[in-house]
């Protein structure tokens, strides 16, 4: 009869030693891995109570800070002046001498704002006299001279009322699509004599696919970087792809004219202005 062969155990001394150690304190062991995590949410929740008590105690103090920082008349002022439009800029008046006592009468007015229209009318007023009360506009950021050809007074000056600010949205798409005015075979004649005008002949044309009933050109004679003469010329009822001829006269003496500029004035920021397709048929 053979021997039997009894298997033998793999585990070292240290490693039976450590699982007789670990059966003996388990219980110990849970013991201690539960009072950690009660220490641990101990903690947490201490510190969680520690803030909302703290947001008790300052709730009071915070809901009065935010309401003066929502409700203060000085923030409200402030936040009504930011979005509301500037009011333009206004130079002195400058009076060219004309014919038979009469006075060319020009000043400058700015709109600094980039996205407010101003209407309004003007006249040129002094103690003894007064212009035609003239509808005038400003389009955003838009500088030029309002003008009162042959006043009767040199020291009248600028009135401006019956203002009205517009809000415009895209104005730089709009302008870009609505105003293509161009100015071609600009020539200027010098008077040849005393007794004859100096003479600005040029072309105007609409190269914009829309029609405008009522516009303007504006010009401007500059001699050594002085203004020393304006004028204008009306373009009413001009049509898109329309070109027009403008001759304008100055019966005045002139210096010699080194710079000219030429302007087209028209709102095309008002539906009432712009001709239909079938107005212009």
């Amino acid at each position: 009869m053979g021997k039997v062969k009894l298997p033998t155990s793999s585990f070292t001394d240290q490693e039976l030693k450590f699982s007789y150690w670990y059966v003996t304190h388990k219980l110990l062991l849970r013991k201690i891995v539960i009072i950690v995590l009660v220490i641990i949410s101990l903690i947490f929740w201490t510190y969680s109570l520690f803030g909302l008590i703290t947001f008790l105690l300052d709730y009071k103090k915070i809901d009065d800070q935010i309401k003066q920082l929502l409700f203060s008349p000085a923030a409200t002022l402030l936040t009504a002046e930011e979005v509301a439009p500037k009011s333009f800029n206004l130079s002195n008046n400058i009076s060219f001498t004309g014919l038979k006592d009469t006075f060319d009468l020009a000043a400058q007015i700015e709109n600094i704002n980039k996205d407010w229209l101003v209407e309004f009318n003007y006249n040129f007023r002094s103690k003894s006299t007064s212009s035609v009360v003239q509808k005038g506009f400003l389009l955003p950021q838009e500088t030029k001279y309002l003008m009162d050809l042959g006043g009767a007074d040199s020291n009248a000056s600028l009135e401006i009322s019956n203002i009205k600010w517009r809000r415009i949205v895209n104005y730089d798409k709009i302008k870009e699509s609505h105003y293509r005015f161009v100015i071609e075979n600009q020539e200027f004649i010098p008077a040849s004599k005393p007794e004859n005008p100096s003479r600005l002949k040029f072309d105007v044309l609409n190269d914009s696919p829309y029609g405008y009933w009522e516009a303007q050109v504006l010009v401007e004679l500059y001699s050594n970087g002085n203004l020393v003469a304006v004028n204008r010329a009306p373009l009413l009822a001009i049509k898109s792809g329309e070109k027009r001829t403008i001759e304008l006269n100055w019966l005045q003496d002139l210096p010699n004219i080194d710079d000219i500029a030429i302007t087209v004035d028209v709102n095309f920021l008002d539906d009432n202005n712009i001709m239909s397709l079938k107005q212009q048929l």
